[in-house]
């Protein structure tokens, strides 16, 4: 199955000036991560927008220190508030490993069966 790459950021709750969302548009190499110096957060947002509409049938999440991921998705045309849940709350790391920074580079290969 081909990799489909993300045409552009729509928005985004926080970002590092290091590790800024655009990151994630190089073709599935770039790292993004919240910006330290705002109040912890426990909860971040990414919006992507696809070039077109496209059938996931698998999601590789290359992780980046977080201990959760949800991915929801929608068109454009259904407007803002029509988002489905592809992937459920999906832990990555434990609390303690998000905590204490360790383990932040996992990878999770994700496949229907997790949808």
């Amino acid at each position: 199955m081909p990799e489909v790459k993300f045409s552009r950021v729509l928005s985004v709750s926080s970002e590092d000036p290091d590790f800024p969302a655009s990151n994630l548009l190089a073709a599935g190499r770039g790292k993004w991560r919240t910006n330290k110096s705002d109040a912890p957060c426990s909860e971040a947002r990414v919006l992507l927008q696809l070039p077109q509409p496209t059938a996931i049938r698998s999601i590789t999440l290359g992780n980046n220190g977080s201990a959760f991921v949800e991915v929801k998705v929608g068109r454009a045309a259904d407007g803002d508030n029509s988002w489905h849940t592809l992937l459920p709350r999906t832990q990555l790391m434990s609390t303690a490993e998000s905590r204490s920074e360790s383990n932040l580079t996992c990878v999770r290969i994700l496949t229907p069966e997790h949808m």
